[in-house]
């Protein structure tokens, strides 16, 4: 067990840190290339946790920050699958989707919002479906052609489907 504390004030901000330095052309003072540190919340006793890097000066710059609530700050890009060229960069398959958003309210319900690869002759790219019945149900789909279906998978012989319930 390692504690590290700073006993200098119990004000907000204040906390132990990890800093890891080395020499970036053999003499002189060490850079700084990185460093974790655990410090107070605002608040009676909480704590927050930061992860930080260095740029090519060695100004250190805040880049993940936990909140004493669980809540992760990126204060940079999030590269998954791959190094990120956009704020939130996904170039991993996973089960046939790239990205997977699902809003379930525990019951199994939501909306969900899938970016899908362009696999095995299926050609839909961006679905939005509705489970509020308790199952998936495909409410609309844009094909890699721009061809977009309401209530129905489009073909790529229309620009718009739109399935008409006839109740």
């Amino acid at each position: 067990k390692i504690n590290i504390r700073d006993l200098t004030s119990a004000d907000t901000g204040v906390g132990g840190a990890i800093s890891f330095q080395g020499y970036t052309s053999g003499t002189g003072s060490p850079n700084n290339f990185g460093k974790i540190s655990g410090t107070k919340a605002s608040g009676n006793s909480g704590g927050v946790l930061t992860l930080s890097t260095s740029s090519t000066n060695g100004t250190m710059t805040d880049r993940l920050t936990i909140s004493e609530s669980g809540a992760a700050t990126f204060n940079s890009s999030v590269g998954i699958g791959g190094s990120p060229s956009h704020p939130l960069h996904i170039t991993k398959e996973i089960a046939g989707y790239q990205a997977y958003f699902n809003n379930d309210n525990g019951s199994g319900q939501g909306v969900k919002v899938r970016v899908k690869a362009n696999d095995s002759g299926n050609f839909n790219m961006l679905e939005l479906v509705s489970a509020s019945t308790g199952s998936d149900v495909t409410a609309m789909v844009v094909r890699d052609d721009g061809n977009v279906g309401i209530g129905v998978t489009p073909s790529a012989a229309y620009k718009l489907q739109v399935n008409v319930a006839t109740n």
